[in-house]
């Protein structure tokens, strides 16, 4: 087990300082419940009484060859994110406050949990976009959008350039806070993040691809999308390679929303046969 030592009060005063306590804490907010997976948020009161929000990820696998391997390497899917988090921090990229960590289980069968600090007035950027974008003045809207497109397209430069691929970059994924109408935004969900990997090209398709693929098409144009590609690459004039690249975008785009619409025929298919995982 870790825990963030500046986050240590709170804790102590919820009675949360154990593995048990809190892989075993009931109270909350249920917000997603599947098989290997629970979601929960949290109220927990400080030393003055006040109330903060936190999030609680327990995830728990069952026997399997895989779920051994990873025992053996120190890999659970709490530690994994823990450690993605902390070293997000050492190189700057914005992302969750970490508070606890833990693992457990047995030679078959593991748990780990992973405790965060809620990014209090943050909103996931799919529904920030449609709600709040699109309520600007007319005349104030592009420049908005493309200053948008802007910050976005350097996050998402930057941390590549850092050597990490988050695997899973969708718009739900960065979290944005409007401050005088200037745009702070957070990465989250860092799982599945990998630092340095063998083919890196591939990985950096699948991010591109990811956010290409959740940005609406009603509101991001053509040359949105180029002028995000731009920014990525950090403004320079655009040379023959890059258009290769822009098509392996395109064709992953094309992919993840084939993939897509599979697994909602199969999920519809599930429910109608009661099959459906709750």
């Amino acid at each position: 087990m870790a825990i963030n030592h500046a986050l240590l009060p709170i804790l102590k005063k919820n009675h949360l300082l154990s593995y048990d306590q809190i892989i075993t804490y009931n109270n909350g907010i249920t917000l997603k419940q599947i098989r290997a997976r629970t979601i929960k948020r949290l109220m927990l009161k400080n030393e003055k009484g006040e109330e903060c929000l936190f999030y609680l990820k327990r995830h728990c696998s069952s026997f399997s060859f895989s779920s051994i391997a990873k025992r053996w390497n120190d890999s659970s899917e709490g530690r994994r994110e823990w450690n993605s988090i902390l070293a997000f921090h050492e190189t700057g990229l914005p992302t969750m406050v970490p508070v606890a960590m833990g693992e457990g289980g047995t030679w078959f069968s593991q748990e780990s949990f992973l405790m965060t600090e809620a990014l209090d007035g943050y909103e996931p950027l799919e529904k920030w976009i449609p709600s709040t974008l699109t309520r600007y003045p007319k005349k104030e809207r592009p420049q908005i959008k493309r200053e948008l497109i802007r910050e976005v397209a350097l996050l998402a430069r930057k941390m590549h350039q850092a050597g990490f691929y988050h695997r899973d970059y969708y718009l739900t994924h960065i979290l944005l806070k409007e401050i005088s109408r200037k745009f702070d935004l957070k990465i989250i969900d860092l799982q599945r993040v990998i630092r340095y990997p063998w083919f890196k090209g591939r990985w950096k398709i699948k991010d591109l691809a990811s956010l290409n693929y959740s940005a609406p098409q009603e509101i991001f144009t053509g040359r949105d999308r180029l002028l995000f590609y731009k920014f990525y690459e950090g403004g320079r004039r655009l040379e023959e390679d890059d258009l290769r690249i822009i098509k392996m975008i395109q064709k992953k785009t094309e992919r993840i929303d084939k993939h897509t619409i599979r697994m909602y025929q199969t999920r519809e298919a599930r429910k109608r046969l009661g099959l459906l995982e709750k």
